[in-house]
């Protein structure tokens, strides 16, 4: 199906706009980290949150005592961000409830009947009846000093700035300061990770397109519209990796 040059003007339109929207100028694969057009580092998990009907009031004090004490153990230039998202996209979650369904006999036809019909209703039913998905998302936020570091380097420099007349620091310099950095984020966010799995709220690092997945049905208002599409209609467009 071939669409017309007015919607591939508003489809690019829209992708112009979003990637304008995206805090984060670059996503550094090697360490997992978005790297922020303030020169701020990120790094972006989901959680698994634990359903509170099997969670006792003792477990739960426990693990919010266990991630106070983690939030208090940061530096002074580390910062937290815990976010509820709901989402129209629970396609992921009708085929974990599927999985645990019986599969044969009349069970398995009326487990896939009511999957079909709430999937149905996620996309074309309307707004304020079409099903929800909660995701837990926790982010760390890195403000580097981006400055030299101890004496001996910052005497090279200026040094190098007297003789050789170079003001500023180099690609190099700045690379071989950043991979410290990053190194160091990678190190703390990651052992952060390691504390929420250890407590069971079972974390997995998202990367840019994850991200981008998530984000643009909630900044593009057309991806929660109808769609005259019949076959396989959808509320989310894809997004291309920026």
């Amino acid at each position: 199906m071939s669409i017309n040059r007015i919607t591939k003007e508003r489809l690019y339109k829209d992708e112009e706009l979003f990637n304008s929207l995206l805090a984060y100028a670059k996503y550094d694969e090697e360490h997992g980290i978005f790297v922020n057009a303030d020169a701020a580092l990120w790094s972006i998990w989901e959680l698994q949150p634990k359903p509170l009907v099997v969670v006792s009031d003792a477990e739960a004090f426990q693990i919010s005592e266990s991630v106070q004490e983690m939030v208090d153990s940061f530096e002074s230039n580390i910062s937290v961000q815990l976010s509820w998202i709901t989402t129209f996209d629970v396609e992921g979650v009708l085929k974990d409830s599927l999985r645990s369904y019986p599969t044969s006999g009349v069970a398995g036809w009326m487990s896939r009947r009511w999957i079909k019909s709430i999937r149905s209703s996620s996309r074309n039913g309307k707004l304020h009846r079409r099903p929800r998905h909660q995701r837990l998302i926790i982010s760390f936020r890195y403000d580097p000093p981006w400055r030299a570091i101890g004496i001996k380097e910052q005497v090279l420099r200026t040094l190098e700035m007297m003789f050789k007349g170079k003001v500023g620091v180099t690609a190099q310099i700045r690379k071989k300061e950043y991979l410290s950095y990053a190194e160091h984020f990678r190190g703390i966010a990651e052992s952060s990770a390691s504390k929420f799995s250890d407590i069971g709220l079972t974390p997995w690092r998202m990367n840019a397109q994850a991200l981008i997945d998530l984000l643009y049905p909630i900044l593009n208002k057309r991806s929660t519209k109808g769609t005259k599409i019949r076959h396989d209609r959808k509320t989310a467009v894809p997004a291309p990796l920026y």
